[in-house]
């Protein structure tokens, strides 16, 4: 049952999901370090917790995020 409707509906769902997290992260990094926010928001964490094993998950799931975005681009 594929369709291109279908899937154009699996887009939009994606993009708004990403669009909320990326604006979630955003704006708690915002609220955490005020205006002493860089643009890369995870370096900021870096300089805070050098070694720790959240910090690391975050990356790889923003990784594995960034990945998985990459079919619904290209669509």
């Amino acid at each position: 049952d594929r369709s291109r409707k279908k899937m154009q509906g699996v887009a939009n769902a994606s993009f708004l999901a990403m669009f909320i997290m990326y604006l979630l992260a955003a704006l708690f990094g915002y609220l955490t370090f005020n205006i002493h926010v860089e643009s890369e928001l995870l370096h900021t964490y870096s300089k805070l917790y050098k070694f720790d094993v959240l910090l690391l998950i975050v990356r790889l799931a923003v990784l594995t995020a960034v990945t998985l975005t990459v079919p619904v681009v290209l669509f």
